[in-house]
């Protein structure tokens, strides 16, 4: 049986701020975690809805309970 391991995501400040998402543990643990959000329109700064918002946690940061903090670290135009 497969057991895949999950870690709940909260993303702090920026356009998702206080929501959460989980994730499998490779995902968030790995060598570059982070992600790059598609995130409402109406959420992008003003013309801009192409953007996404960069979420990354703080180098080092270790999950704890099973959670881990992301945070908003601007806008990228992919």
């Amino acid at each position: 049986m497969l057991v895949l391991m999950t870690i709940t995501v909260e993303y702090v400040n920026g356009p998702l701020h206080g929501e959460t998402c989980d994730l499998p543990a490779e995902y968030v643990l790995g060598e570059d975690p982070g992600a790059y959000m598609i995130v409402d329109g109406r959420l992008t700064p003003p013309g801009r809805p192409d953007l996404r918002a960069v979420y990354e946690p703080h180098p080092g940061a270790e999950p704890s309970n099973g959670r881990i903090a992301w945070h908003f670290n601007g806008w990228i135009d992919c």
